[in-house]
């Protein structure tokens, strides 16, 4: 599919992994509460029923009301009783874990410190997310200049010397007061997952991943590597795959090394600056395609929806590509432009002083890159994930694909267990990356729009 065969802008907003509709009524739910997935206003109508207020409650028909949006405020019995039925309940079980808990291992993608959550559309901690606030709400980001070069570095350390280059660095990592409910659905990435414990997709052994503490598990993850590698008698983890699923994975690393492993570079050949950007952005889209039509499993879904995936998670699964390949440098000075032009070339230079955000996307992925490079992660833990980015990244995807998407969640954690340990927190550190990939997914959609529109209106 090329990329030119579809050109509207899609509204990717950052969520954890699909859109979900309310259990009682239907309507685009707001996030997980009392035990399940619903809207605003069946968390209200449930949180004001439980005090007594359903023994009011009577059905006027037979108990069996349909409830939908449209309906949902003709019958308070039924309604109720839905949310009962469901698993809405006040107190939640204290095995679920707490997505404050999560973030702290997550680093600010401002400053690096340890993150609270999704804030205006990034992952930041408390302080990057009310320093924020505090520029915007009282507008005075222009009274603040900075004094260097606008490439002061900021950490936990030195947030605080210029404010400039903070705002420009939460800027540059797409925190906007648009993206304020960006974040505010983050704890269905908590329900996806005990969903699928529940349907006895990955192991019970999940929660103690997500209830233990995240802090200084880089430093533990590293003596636990030593250890393991030194036991000689360990036994292989390969073996305690099933190997047809071992074997799938196989297949899937294979389809990433001949398809995805090394990006094409970008071809100069012709003047025109929009068809030498255009012409990478189809080579990008055709190596998506040839990996996917080198998994099997993947062939199963029909043209259109397959077409679909494509257009939507070309930006997340190249930048991946691009991440992995700087991390594994093991250098932060390492620096790449997402159209993958010579720097040497005169299109390089020149696009580089027009549009700069291709050239700087390392600053936005920098925390990620770093992750990265102490996951480790080996070619297979990479293509699944690339999987994971594709079939994650549509709303409104079909069973199929949600069944095809649970597999590979399921496929991933089976390996990363079986080669890193039980208790092990990578699994979960790695694909916590994936809605923040998916935002960065969208700023590239835009500024690509705002490129080709820029150099049009200059012809």
């Amino acid at each position: 599919m090329a990329y030119t065969e579809q050109t509207s802008t899609h509204a990717i907003y950052l969520q954890d992994f699909r859109s979900e509709p309310c259990q009682v009524c239907g309507e685009n739910a707001s996030g997980w509460h009392c035990g399940s997935i619903t809207c605003e206003a069946c968390k209200k109508f449930f949180l004001r029923s439980v005090n007594g207020e359903y023994l009011k409650y009577r059905c006027t028909r037979d108990k069996t009301c349909i409830i939908t949006r449209t309906t949902r405020t003709q019958c308070q019995f039924c309604r109720y009783t839905k949310c009962i039925t469901i698993g809405m309940k006040i107190t939640e079980e204290s095995s679920n874990p707490k997505i404050e808990e999560i973030f702290k291992g997550i680093p600010c993608i401002v400053c690096e410190g340890a993150s609270s959550g999704i804030h205006f559309g990034a992952t930041t901690c408390e302080s990057c997310k009310g320093f924020f606030r505090r520029m915007i709400r009282e507008r005075i980001p222009q009274h603040y200049k900075c004094l260097e070069n606008n490439n002061c570095e900021i950490n936990t350390q030195t947030r605080n010397m210029c404010r400039a280059c903070r705002f420009r660095k939460c800027l540059m990592a797409g925190m906007s007061i648009e993206g304020s409910r960006i974040g505010r659905q983050s704890n269905l990435f908590k329900h996806k997952m005990v969903e699928m414990q529940r349907q006895g997709l990955i192991q019970s052994q999940l929660f103690h991943v997500f209830t233990s503490n995240l802090n200084n598990s880089r430093k533990k993850t590293t003596v636990i590597r030593a250890a393991s590698s030194s036991n000689a008698t360990q036994l292989r983890f390969e073996d305690k795959l099933d190997p047809e699923i071992f074997q799938q994975i196989s297949d899937i690393e294979n389809a990433y090394i001949n398809h995805l492993k090394n990006l094409p570079i970008c071809s100069t050949e012709t003047n025109d600056l929009w068809t030498i950007c255009i012409s990478q952005l189809d080579e990008y889209s055709n190596s998506i395609k040839n990996f996917i039509y080198g998994i099997s499993n993947l062939n199963s879904i029909n043209f259109d929806d397959k077409t679909s995936l494509i257009h939507l998670s070309i930006h997340s699964v190249i930048l991946m590509c691009f991440c992995i390949q700087s991390s594994r440098l093991q250098t932060t000075n390492n620096t790449w432009n997402y159209f993958n032009i010579l720097p040497n070339s005169s299109f390089s230079q020149y696009l580089q002083e027009r549009f700069p955000f291709f050239f700087e996307l390392n600053h936005l992925t920098y925390a990620l890159e770093k992750q990265l490079q102490l996951l480790e992660l080996d070619d297979k833990e990479i293509a699944l994930v690339l999987i994971l980015l594709i079939t994650s990244i549509e709303n409104n995807k079909s069973k199929e694909i949600e069944d095809i998407e649970e597999e590979y969640f399921s496929a991933l954690y089976d390996y990363m267990t079986a080669k890193r340990g039980s208790d092990n927190k990578d699994y979960f550190i790695l694909t916590i990356q994936i809605p923040f990939i998916h935002r960065i997914n969208k700023l590239i959609s835009t500024n690509i729009n705002n490129l080709k529109y820029s150099l049009s209106y200059s012809m």
